[in-house]
């Protein structure tokens, strides 16, 4: 499998190859993968390349990012702190 990966690693960073389809087709022919794993990348079926590799198909990334940093031990939360009039009145 890291075959087929450094494979579609190149393919990716070198631009070339999308468009030399003699280049894509002799680096398909050096590639040491499973024949059914060649064909799939000849007919360029992602979908099929996918179940023969196990890939997920679906895959999420999510950020946990805290509104507030953390208080140090002792400190008070400004939630902890009781609120004061924005407008305090004066007395009559």
């Amino acid at each position: 499998m890291s075959e087929m990966i450094r494979f579609m690693e190149a393919m990716g960073s070198d631009a070339s190859f999308a468009f030399n389809a003699q280049a894509y087709d002799e680096a398909l022919t050096a590639l040491d993968v499973e024949e059914d794993q060649r064909h799939a990348l000849a007919r360029h079926d992602l979908e099929a390349l996918g179940v023969l590799l196990n890939a997920r198909q679906k895959m999420i990334c999510a950020v946990f990012a805290p509104d507030e940093q953390p208080n140090r031990e002792g400190e008070e939360k400004p939630d902890d702190v009781p609120e004061q009039e924005e407008n305090p009145r004066s007395p009559d």
